[in-house]
C-alpha cells in the first residue's frame, strides 16, 4: 500500500510538474508581452512625445534593431540629443559589421583579430567580401552613411568615414546608386566625410565643384550647388561660400533651398555689400534693406 502510494504521488507529482512548467511558460509569455507593451510605452513618452529624446532613442535602438532606428532618426523631431542620438546608431551599425567581420576570420584563422577598426579588419582580407558576402543589412550601411554628413561629432564623423571603407568593398549589387551630388554613395560621401574631418580638403571642394558643373539643372535642380555652398560653410570658408551661392543660386528660390540663405551667407563673411549688390540687381527690397541696416550695425 505504501509503495503504491509512493509511486502514485510520484505520477502526481510528474504530472503537476508538467503541469506547472505549462503554465510558467504561459506567464513567462505573458509577462514579456506585458514588458513589450510597457516598454513600447516607456519609448512612446520619451521619445515620440520628447521627455527624453535620447534616452528614447537608445531604447528603442537597443529593443526594436538598427531598421526602426533609422527610420526614427531621419524624423528626428529636435536638434537636441540628435548628435548624441546619431553617435549610438553609428556605433551600433558599426558595432554589428566589425562583429560579424571578426567571427568570420576566426571562423577562417581559429582566432579573432583583437583590433575593432573596420579598417584594419577588411585590410588584405578582400576574400571577406567573396561570393557577395555582406556582414549587415546593405540598406542600412548606405543610410546610416547619408545622415551621417549631417552631424558634427567627430567620432560620429570618423566612424561613418570608416562605413564607407567597409560600403565600397560590397559587391556590386549593394552598390546602390544616390541622388546627385552623390551618385557614387560610398565614395561621394567619403570625400565629403574626409573634408568635414579636415582631410584633403581642396581636393574635396573641387570634387563638388565637378559635380556643379556636370549637373542638369532641368533634371538635377540646385542639389549640387547647395551642398558646396554647405560644405564650404560647414569648413568655415564663408567667403568662398558666398561667392559659390552668388555663382550658382543668385536666380534660385531661396524658400525652396537647402543650404544657408545669402544674407546668413553675408552675416557669416562679414560682407554685406555683396548682399546689397545681389537684392539690387534682383529688385528684393526687403533683403537690400536688411543688407543695409546690417552694415550700419557692424560698423557702429
Amino acid at each position: 500500500m505504501k509503495l503504491f502510494i509512493a509511486i502514485d504521488l510520484e505520477g502526481i507529482s510528474g504530472v503537476v510538474s508538467e503541469a506547472d512548467t505549462e503554465r510558467e511558460g504561459a506567464a513567462a509569455q505573458r509577462a514579456r508581452a506585458h514588458m513589450r507593451a510597457d516598454l513600447d510605452a516607456v519609448i512612446g513618452i520619451a521619445f515620440h512625445e520628447r521627455v527624453h529624446l535620447r534616452k528614447g532613442f537608445e531604447l528603442l535602438l537597443r529593443h526594436q534593431g538598427i531598421c526602426r532606428a533609422i527610420t526614427c532618426f531621419g524624423q528626428y523631431p529636435a536638434v537636441e540629443s540628435r548628435e548624441e542620438s546619431g553617435l549610438l546608431l553609428v556605433r551600433a551599425l558599426y558595432g554589428e559589421i566589425v562583429e560579424g567581420l571578426k567571427r568570420t576570420i576566426a571562423q577562417q584563422g581559429g582566432e579573432a583579430p583583437a583590433t575593432s577598426s573596420i579598417p584594419e579588419l577588411i585590410e588584405g582580407r578582400a576574400w571577406l567580401f567573396e561570393g557577395g558576402r555582406s556582414y549587415s543589412d546593405s540598406s542600412h550601411v548606405s543610410s546610416v552613411v547619408q545622415q551621417s554628413i549631417h552631424l558634427k561629432s567627430r567620432e560620429t564623423l570618423r566612424l561613418a568615414l570608416e562605413l564607407t571603407a567597409y560600403g565600397l568593398q560590397l559587391a556590386d549589387i549593394y552598390q546602390f546608386r544616390g541622388e546627385p551630388p552623390f551618385e557614387n554613395i560610398y565614395q561621394d560621401h567619403r570625400v565629403y566625410l574626409k573634408a568635414l574631418l579636415g582631410e584633403e580638403v581642396a581636393e574635396a571642394i573641387a570634387h563638388f565643384e565637378g559635380k556643379v558643373a556636370e549637373a542638369d539643372p532641368d533634371r538635377d535642380g540646385t542639389a549640387a550647388a547647395e551642398l558646396l555652398v554647405t560644405l564650404l560653410c560647414r569648413l568655415e570658408r564663408y567667403p568662398e561660400a558666398l561667392e559659390a551661392f552668388r555663382k550658382y543660386l543668385a536666380e534660385a528660390d531661396p524658400s525652396y533651398l537647402r543650404c544657408p540663405s545669402m544674407l546668413q551667407l553675408c552675416q557669416l563673411a562679414g560682407d554685406f555689400d555683396a548682399l546689397k549688390r545681389t537684392s539690387q540687381e534682383r529688385g528684393d527690397l526687403l533683403s537690400f534693406a536688411a543688407a543695409a541696416l546690417q552694415r550700419v550695425k557692424t560698423r557702429s
